[in-house]
């Protein structure tokens, strides 16, 4: 079993019974206790549980928690029309004197496929946005680390430390749940921290996020609320608005 099949499984056995021994919990798993620890030491680390004395109880939340992160040729498939739409609201935002930072993902994917700055300077850690971008004759710059085979991204320390050398105008960032309390969040320590640093190094910061992703919380968070803008296809519900820059896809 996967780890992250572990951790849904935990998360929904606490949703029903709203805490848990570690007997109970290895029970369910058919894990052992240091397998166990293992799991509930990242899950307490990102805020999606508590410990308590023996055992643990669901981190208070009213929105859906999902750990499980599904791979990125499955995801090419969900909300295409939506995420369409997004990006070609985003692509209005790139102009010639940009330079711009990238995301992977499967709507920066189609971001890449539509953007007609073919003056802008692109820096990116997906290795299929670079493709794209590098066929129209972009100016494309790769970072360099280890790749995620779920999400195709490049992450690690290489890649987080040549973003320290840059300064973006713009950045485009994918996202897994967007949740008033829980913040802009995504399932993997590694991907947050690319994330967290493209933020920093950017004058302004996007996230490209269809409406199915807003309630959902993922286990690590990134970036503010308001230092980054969302693109999405409708108008979410006012605590949304009020805490987020919403930009709408016309």
């Amino acid at each position: 079993m996967f780890a992250e099949e572990r951790y849904q499984m935990i998360l929904s056995y606490l949703k029903a019974h709203k805490n848990a021994t570690t007997t109970q919990l290895c029970e369910l798993l058919g894990t052992s206790e240091t397998t166990l620890r293992r799991d509930i030491g990242y899950l307490q680390e990102t805020n999606a549980i508590i410990k308590v004395f023996g055992g643990v109880m669901l981190a208070k939340t009213t929105a859906t928690t999902k750990v499980h992160e599904e791979n990125i040729v499955y995801r090419r498939g969900l909300e295409c029309e939506k995420k369409r739409a997004i990006a070609k609201k985003a692509v209005q935002y790139i102009g010639n004197d940009d330079f711009v930072f990238l995301d992977a993902g499967s709507s920066t994917e189609i971001l890449a496929d539509l953007t007609l700055a073919k003056g802008a300077v692109y820096v990116t850690n997906s290795i299929v946005c670079a493709g794209k971008l590098s066929a129209k004759g972009c100016e494309v710059h790769i970072l360099g680390g280890s790749i995620k085979p779920r999400t195709e991204a490049i992450i690690g320390i290489e890649a987080v430390s040549v973003l320290a050398r840059y300064n973006f105008t713009k950045a485009f960032l994918g996202v897994n749940g967007v949740d008033v309390e829980g913040g802009l969040t995504t399932p993997d320590v590694e991907e947050a921290k690319i994330k967290d640093a493209c933020i920093e190094r950017a004058q302004k910061s996007f996230v490209l996020a269809d409406s199915s992703k807003f309630g959902l919380v993922a286990p690590v968070c990134f970036g503010r609320k308001r230092s980054v803008g969302i693109f999405t296809d409708k108008r979410p519900g006012k605590a949304f608005v009020d805490n987020f820059e919403i930009i709408v896809a016309e």
